[in-house]
């Protein structure tokens, strides 16, 4: 079963990012699905959301166990390299294959600006806003 990898991707400025994402594993390996080679898989990224190349969902297969995922961030800009695993499950948000930065939290999220901040969040945790497709960090 492959992954689905949504949204949203912001960028520096928590503003909704444009560019793509390039996926490249760091090993060759076979499932009962099928097999996964280290050909680059490009995902689009627009207004902060991840689409396949025909514009429908972007998927990964699961990392093995040991292995990873290089990940190229081209987006408006400088290019970020990162190195991330894909989880067995359904779907999964980028930012949450991402590792933690300065011990900021979970991503929480709301549909409107006007909805209340969810029980449980806490600063240093963000806020995903879906109606405006914002990311805002929680103070204090």
């Amino acid at each position: 079963m492959a992954t689905i990898i949504t949204g949203p991707v912001p960028d520096s400025a928590g503003q909704p990012a444009d560019g793509r994402l390039e996926f490249r594993q760091e090993v060759p390996f076979s499932t009962a699905a099928g097999s996964a080679t280290q050909a680059l898989a490009i995902a689009e990224v627009r207004g902060g959301e991840i689409f396949a190349v025909d514009g429908g969902t972007f998927s990964m297969p699961p990392s093995p166990p040991g292995t990873a995922v290089v990940v190229i961030e081209a987006l408006r800009g400088r290019a970020s390299i990162r190195r991330v695993q894909i989880p067995d499950q359904a779907s999964v948000l980028y930012m949450d294959l991402l590792p933690p930065i300065l011990n900021y939290g979970e991503i929480w999220l709301v549909e409107l600006e006007t909805d209340p901040i969810p029980d449980g969040a806490k600063p240093g945790d963000w806020l995903y806003v879906r109606d405006t497709n914002m990311l805002y960090l929680i103070g204090e």
